[in-house]
């Protein structure tokens, strides 16, 4: 179960804090494990959930030890049971992938998305913006999480006419995720929207984050299609 973005206790728009929740969807009871690593980089820290029975969740909220709000709050820095503030990417490790999740990013803004089961060769995000309606419009990163896949290759393509801008070249991993902020893309225009294809050498899954900097709950999340 891929959930390609997680936020501790950074502010701005589409951060804030991010809780997970996860479901045994399966038959028999099931003691998931989620995998955290800071967003770019691949060092996992474990945290062991509890045996959860079909049909019932648990909840996982960064900012406490172990992610228990009945236990005490984590500091800043990574320490036991705690992750440090700042960005991560995750995965959720369950006997015969029995999971369900939801991540909730909650701060100024709000918005949410669900956990991606494995992902595919092929992500479609077909509508990714750059500051669309001036310098404090939507702008639309994405970030992109590898399963099986090592590299991806994203297509930029106009809105317009389908036509090819750009092509960039990430390197991924195993639960290791890639911002790409459009506006640090060479080739893209501002006020401009974009279909986006991005293509693995194994399984990967994105998600979009639309972002407005002119006040209000800016900020709104979605998956990519994949397959």
């Amino acid at each position: 179960m891929l959930m390609p973005y997680l936020v501790k206790n950074v502010s701005g728009v589409g951060k804030g804090v991010s809780t997970v929740v996860v479901q045994n969807v399966g038959a028999t009871p099931v003691a998931p494990t989620l995998v955290v690593r800071p967003l770019g980089v691949d060092t996992p820290t474990f945290f062991p959930g509890p045996l959860v029975q079909p049909g019932r969740s648990w909840a996982f909220d960064p900012r406490y030890v172990n992610g228990g709000t009945s236990r005490v709050l984590c500091g800043s820095a990574a320490s036991a049971g705690c992750l440090a503030d700042g960005e991560h990417s995750a995965t959720v490790v369950a006997d015969n992938d029995a999971v369900a999740s939801a991540v909730n990013i909650i701060g100024t803004t709000a918005g949410g998305y669900a956990g991606i089961l494995n992902g595919g060769g092929r992500v479609f995000l077909p509508n990714v913006t750059r500051r669309l309606g001036g310098a404090s419009g939507w702008t639309t990163p994405l970030v992109v999480q590898g399963n099986t896949a090592t590299i991806a290759t994203v297509r930029w393509y106009r809105f317009s006419d389908r036509t090819l801008v750009t092509t960039q070249a990430l390197t991924l991993g195993t639960g290791l995720s890639r911002w790409v902020d459009p506006r640090d893309v060479p080739g893209l225009a501002d006020g401009t929207q974009h279909p986006v294809v991005i293509g693995g050498n194994g399984s990967l899954g994105a998600i979009v984050i639309q972002m407005n900097f002119s006040g209000g709950d800016g900020a709104m999340i979605c998956e990519g299609a994949f397959r």
